[in-house]
């Protein structure tokens, strides 16, 4: 239609596919129109999204699964196989608040979300690609909350996406949200301690005990703990538990000039020995300040340092914390 009226008015009507932009010329002047994708464009990022589900999931009853675990719950990539459908879950196993992401090879994506067996179901509208309620069980005040989660459950999916290394995002298939965390008030110019601050800070419980917060994950067995203290330091705790049960606390200052330290404790041979350390100000790297373990006991917690030092970047990425622990002046061995 661009093309037929704008030369019937003697004006050049011209096409740039890698920025999908019409372009108008006449005489001494340019006007640039630029179009949104198409339905073609949204089913080959499915297609592509669905090959990298099948890529690093694992095939279960029909299906294959990407598993990730976040706060107080989980977020599950799910492809259906013959359904043609990716389907991704975030569950809160606090409350049991849930809110499922369809999105489908042919058809706008669509979303259902369940607050205390409340009902809103939506889609996403193929023209401004923004959420549309279909139906709903909630008064205005629940439907305010229900969309509220939804971009919290959105937002957590795009950095389960990021972390498990998909290359695609929510927006690549046609769904735009409100991220909070991207409003943060981390600036720019703030130092990666106070983003490291305000992240557990905004995300983490504040402890009835004393003043600090705390954000808690877990991992392949192991549990993991972020704290905040006021005025303090910020740390991270790794915990297993069985025979050889270990504990490994990192801990930052707010004040930079003290030297970031570790503290290894580990039951080896029915015995509790352990590792101290600290983070060189100039190479980052760890170095060893006193131990009472045998020599193959430190190569195998420092291994274990580095496993659980890996684990809390990761951590740090999915739930929206912009800072990582190399800026932090914490280095690692990330084989």
């Amino acid at each position: 239609p661009v093309r037929a009226i704008s030369e019937a008015y003697g004006t050049e009507v011209g096409w740039d596919g890698d920025t999908r932009t019409v372009k108008l010329s006449t005489v001494g002047q340019q006007i640039n129109l630029h179009t949104k994708k198409t339905d073609v464009d949204y089913r080959e990022s499915y297609d592509k999204f669905a090959a990298e589900i099948k890529e690093k999931g694992e095939y279960q009853d029909g299906s294959y699964k990407v598993l990730y675990e976040i706060r107080n719950g989980e977020a599950v990539i799910l492809d259906k196989g013959d359904l043609l459908c990716a389907n991704m879950t975030y569950l809160n196993t606090t409350n049991g608040n849930r809110v499922d992401l369809y999105i489908y090879r042919g058809v706008i994506p669509s979303i259902n979300i369940c607050i205390d067996y409340k009902n809103l179901d939506g889609f996403f509208d193929d023209v401004t690609h923004l959420f549309n309620k279909r139906t709903s069980e909630f008064d205005v005040e629940g439907e305010t909350k229900a969309i509220e989660l939804k971009d919290e459950a959105l937002a957590y999916f795009d950095r389960s996406l990021k972390a498990k290394g998909f290359s695609m995002t929510l927006q690549d298939m046609g769904i735009e949200y409100i991220n909070e965390s991207s409003n943060s008030n981390q600036s720019i110019n703030s130092t990666p301690f106070e983003r490291l601050k305000n992240g557990i800070i905004n995300q983490g419980i504040k402890s009835s005990k004393s003043e600090s917060y705390v954000i808690m994950d877990q991992y392949n067995g192991f549990k993991l703990t972020m704290i905040y203290q006021e005025g303090e330091s910020a740390g991270f705790m790794y915990q297993s538990d069985g025979e050889n049960a270990t504990q490994i606390t990192v801990i930052i200052y707010e004040d930079e000039n003290q030297e970031s330290g570790v503290v290894i404790n580990t039951n080896s041979f029915g015995e509790e020995r352990g590792l101290i350390g600290k983070y060189s100000k100039t190479t980052h790297k760890l170095l060893k300040t006193s131990s009472t373990l045998y020599s193959f006991e430190e190569t195998a917690v420092i291994q274990l340092l580095n496993t659980m030092l890996g684990f809390v970047d990761n951590s740090l990425q999915t739930k929206g914390i912009d800072v990582n622990l190399e800026e932090l002046g914490i280095l690692y061995d990330k084989e």
